[in-house]
């Protein structure tokens, strides 16, 4: 399989044509290479279907045709970019600590997760978030004396899946002994999650009311949510953490190799999906229930309302359709 999969590799990326394969031909070992591999299914040999794989680069004329990602090189075949060595110092530092700064905002983080807006360049990004994830489990940690369980929910903006998979990277690297996943939760539910269930912190991807583009991370512990000097220190712990890696946030090969590696050393067991938001839900409905305490209607407390919930497109949707409407 190993010999497969290399010559295969070199055949579709030295290739001046597209290669023809069998459907199937392409094993599943290879996820990396599905995604940045064109597909076109045609006739072949003795006319069975093919696969018709093109490697990811494209002629330079055809760039303009890509829209947000237009500005993005695609390496030379057989060149294969290197992540720098040893430990940031000097001005190198600086540039380091300017970024990693830049991205506080008050009592969390906020930053610019995604390229397609004129002269708003990316500043949050995974590498970004796996540092800071990694330094968020060490402030858990020294203050519990313990290996941290860790709650992580996120809205629905298009780098929230991306950020979130680093951030969880990160959490595990820096000692927390479970991540659980809530996938679409809202800020109120994150730090629900501490008191119902105990966790010693929970974070929250997103950039309240801040355009698409961007994102950000809310922490919670069970003593609240992070004061504006938590947040400073934990992004000094994340900036120290990078620094002696050699990881230049923003530097793609660089940060990218680290969290690659890293997420590969983890135990995905230590990963887990929850869908907490219904309990979350369980316990609105309850809080209705009892602050409009209906005689005539006591568990369907609503019965005869009419109620316009605008969720403006956010997570919060779920209110209306597992929140008030049960509710009569």
């Amino acid at each position: 399989m190993m010999l497969r999969n290399a010559a295969l590799h070199r055949a579709v990326l030295a290739a001046d044509q597209p290669a023809h394969l069998p459907v199937g031909v392409l094993p599943r070992s290879m996820p990396s290479m599905r995604s940045c591999l064109k597909t076109q299914i045609g006739l072949g040999f003795q006319g069975r279907p093919t696969l018709l794989l093109r490697a990811a680069a494209e002629p330079a004329a055809q760039t303009a045709e890509r829209g947000l990602y237009s500005k993005i090189q695609d390496p030379e075949p057989g060149q294969i970019p290197r992540p720098r060595a040893g430990a940031i110092t000097g001005t190198e530092l600086e540039t380091l600590q300017k970024r990693f700064k830049g991205l506080q905002n008050g009592s969390d983080v906020r930053g610019i997760a995604m390229a397609g807006v004129p002269h708003e360049p990316v500043t949050l990004t995974p590498g970004a978030a796996f540092f800071i994830g990694h330094a968020f489990a060490k402030t858990l940690s020294k203050k519990m004396n313990k290996a941290p369980r860790v709650a992580v929910g996120r809205d629905c903006r298009m780098s929230g899946p991306m950020m979130e998979a680093a951030l969880q990277a990160g959490l595990l690297a820096g000692g927390a002994r479970q991540v659980d996943s809530f996938g679409l939760a809202t800020t109120p539910c994150m730090f629900y999650s501490i008191v119902a269930d105990g966790y010693e912190g929970s974070i929250m991807l997103t950039a309240s009311h801040m355009p698409w583009n961007a994102n950000g991370l809310k922490f919670f512990t069970a003593a609240g949510g992070f004061e504006k000097s938590d947040v400073a220190s934990m992004l000094q712990m994340a900036i120290e953490e990078c620094a002696a890696k050699g990881v230049m946030v923003g530097d793609t090969s660089s940060e990218n190799a680290h969290v690659l590696a890293s997420a590969l050393a983890q135990d995905p067991s230590n990963v887990k999906q929850v869908n907490f938001l219904p309990r979350y839900a369980d316990f609105l409905r309850e809080l209705i229930i009892k602050g409009v305490n209906s005689k005539e209607h006591p568990r369907k407390p609503l019965t005869g309302m009419k109620i316009v919930v605008d969720a403006g497109n956010g997570a919060g949707g779920f209110f209306a359709t597992e929140g008030l409407a049960p509710l009569g």
